[in-house]
């Protein structure tokens, strides 16, 4: 046996396996299901279709405890992914062998797409086009890439692979939920160096280091939506996050309601993850207003500017700027009725609640449970319903 290998393998089950934690329960806008994708590839291109597709179900076997123990993702996607993903990396790896790199990765991005957009379709209907956006994971692609040749070059290897890594890791948090432009710019600078690196490495040792420490500064810099970001993608990771009494606990009981369980009454919370337990956010009503199939009152608020950092990437793509606003039922009376049951499209309202990302919907952001709305100001004359009777509800 060679001992060599054995213990290279056993690494990558564990780095796989800690990088599949990431995972949520729909693709995020472009990133796709972001570093279990990159796990798969390395696997489809370091090892032969069998080996690959054991150590990917080994890796997603590690992951499964961090996703039952902290809801962090629905059960069923779990499992689906720990028995789907082996076979598709088995079948990439094939690929690799007979038409290279490049094809391979494709092809993973391609089949992954109809999978998920598939059993999504099946199962929620119209509403599971959010899936397609996992064909953007092959934005990953030059990041593998240079994990990979890194830990294939002669010299400086580990210093190359770990700024490969690194990059990957800030490209990731960069466009995770809530945009980092200044990260997003040094990681990928960061990988340019790299790659230039692989190509001509006998003459510029220093560029691994270079883009190790670019990459570093962008984390450093990111501020708001990286801290926002880190702490939503790694949420397995966080210790409270295992305990069912300090998981979902309200953190700010001046502001909002003093709570054990911000979710207890709101269905499928391991669909929301929390950014804030308590914010409040001023902007205009805008979008459809209406009680949802769930029995949630929802709406869409466009944020002033000095809270327009509570929108993600999915709020701008997929909500067309707005921050989504829902009260539970539970909450409907002591929230809605003091502003006469409702809100009216171009009111100005103050809105407090939980703000949360909805994994299951693009990462857009919403404030999901809502304690308080606060007009500041009517537009109009006329009040709830009235001033939304006749309008199509499409949400």
């Amino acid at each position: 046996m060679n001992w060599t290998k054995t213990l290279w393998k056993i690494i990558f089950v564990i780095i796989g396996g800690l990088a599949a934690t990431t995972m949520v329960n729909a693709p995020l806008i472009f990133i796709g299901y972001g570093l279990i994708y990159v796990i798969m590839l390395l696997a489809s291109w370091m090892y032969r279709p069998s080996i690959a597709a054991l150590l990917v179900f080994i890796a997603l076997l590690i992951a499964l405890p961090f996703y039952f123990f902290t809801s962090a993702i629905f059960l069923i996607v779990a499992l689906l992914s720990t028995i789907l993903r082996p076979i598709i990396t088995y079948f990439t790896s094939h690929i690799n062998l007979r038409y290279g790199h490049l094809t391979s990765a494709l092809f993973l991005s391609l089949l992954e797409t109809f999978i998920v957009l598939t059993i999504a379709i099946s199962y929620y209907g119209d509403d599971g086009i959010h899936t397609g956006f996992t064909i953007f994971s092959i934005l990953l692609l030059p990041f593998t890439y240079a994990i990979f040749y890194s830990l294939k070059a002669n010299s400086d290897k580990y210093m190359a692979t770990l700024a490969s890594i690194s990059s990957l890791i800030s490209y990731y948090l960069s466009l995770y939920a809530f945009p980092a432009l200044s990260t997003l710019i040094l990681a990928v600078l960061s990988l340019i160096i790299i790659l230039y690196w692989i190509k001509n490495k006998s003459a510029l040792k220093p560029l691994p280091k270079i883009a190790l420490i670019l990459s570093i500064i962008g984390l450093l810099i990111g501020g708001q939506a990286i801290a926002y970001n880190a702490t939503t993608a790694f949420y397995s990771f966080i210790p409270a996050n295992w305990n069912p009494e300090t998981r979902w606990a309200q953190h700010n009981p001046n502001l909002c309601p003093l709570q054990n369980n911000v979710f207890s009454a709101t269905h499928d919370p391991a669909r929301l993850r929390i950014v804030s337990t308590c914010v409040s956010v001023i902007g205009v009503v805008s979008g459809d207003i209406a009680h949802f199939s769930d029995g949630d009152f929802g709406f869409d608020l466009i944020p002033i500017s000095q809270n327009i950092s509570t929108l993600t990437i999915g709020s701008y793509i997929l909500r067309h700027g707005r921050l989504h606003i829902e009260i539970v039922p539970a909450d409907q009376h002591s929230v809605l009725n003091p502003i006469g049951g409702g809100v009216c499209p171009n009111d100005i309202v103050k809105v407090t609640g939980v703000l949360v990302i909805d994994t299951d919907h693009g990462l857009w952001a919403e404030i999901h449970p809502t304690y308080n709305i606060q007009i500041i100001n009517r537009t109009t004359n006329t009040t709830w319903p009235s001033c939304i009777i006749g309008q199509t509800n499409n949400d």
